[in-house]
């Protein structure tokens, strides 16, 4: 499966992928609703808290058929523990131009786009997606001596020394000489320990308080759309369901 990929990832348009990931100042996001509905993109609904997720899906289906994703991103990650680790001033400042998409069409640096890699992949509880992986074999391959000194100082500077070793180890074991076996993240890590790492990470009680509300209570639309809550006899149940579920899930090692 691995050569099989890397094969087919020589090709950067055959790449597999779900969406195409902006990341955009959150003072944009009402300018850049506006120009994704005016490009015929329609915003999927989800649930409307403003800590429990920085990112919102806009879709468009073209005239063959193909379902276009953006997924929009005002914050690195939905994961507190990394959510302000890198902002969009210093990501474009260190920024590249992507060739043959215009003058304005930028990409992190290859040592930046390794770090989101690693906290995305830890933020996934150490899931180790191929695709995922062989996108950090990539990067590191075309990385010379200094890039990856700077990986490393830049690694640390941000606390996700432990995050981008796993993910390297990951990637070398599948694609390259490395580790005998891919480290994991997740490997014990209960969900309640995931919990408390976001919540240290907010500033304030009131902002831990907000977040267990967003997570314990979303909004009734996205209860009746996700929760199976049809009518308003239903929704008390429906919430009462989901504070169960969660609680089991709370203990449990991922």
């Amino acid at each position: 499966m691995a050569k099989v990929l890397a094969r087919v990832l020589t090709r950067p348009d055959l790449r597999p992928r779900d969406d195409t990931d902006l990341l955009v100042e959150e003072s944009q996001l009402p300018v850049l609703d506006t120009t994704m509905r005016n490009m015929g993109y329609g915003k999927s609904p989800a649930s409307s808290g403003r800590l429990i997720s920085h990112q919102c899906l806009y879709t468009a289906i073209d005239g063959r058929g193909i379902r276009h994703n953006f997924d929009v991103h005002w914050r690195i990650s939905n994961r507190h523990r990394y959510a302000r680790l890198l902002d969009l001033a210093e990501l474009l400042e260190r920024s590249r131009q992507i060739p043959g998409h215009g003058t304005h069409a930028r990409c992190p640096c290859p040592v930046d786009a390794l770090l989101i890699a690693a906290l995305h992949r830890a933020s996934h509880r150490g899931t180790d997606r191929l695709v995922w992986l062989y996108d950090i074999h990539q990067l590191l391959a075309a990385m010379n001596d200094q890039e990856i000194s700077q990986l490393e100082e830049r690694a640390a500077t941000k606390g996700l020394t432990v995050e981008c070793r796993a993910a390297i180890a990951g990637a070398r074991h599948y694609f390259g000489r490395g580790a005998a076996s891919p480290p994991t993240l997740s490997c014990g890590v209960r969900t309640i320990d995931i919990w408390l790492a976001d919540l240290k990470a907010l500033p304030s009680w009131r902002a831990r308080l907000a977040l267990l509300k967003e997570h314990a209570f979303p909004p009734a639309d996205y209860m009746r759309r996700n929760g199976g809550a049809n009518n308003r006899l239903v929704l008390p149940i429906a919430y009462l369901t989901r504070g169960l579920r969660g609680s089991l899930r709370l203990f449990r090692r991922v």
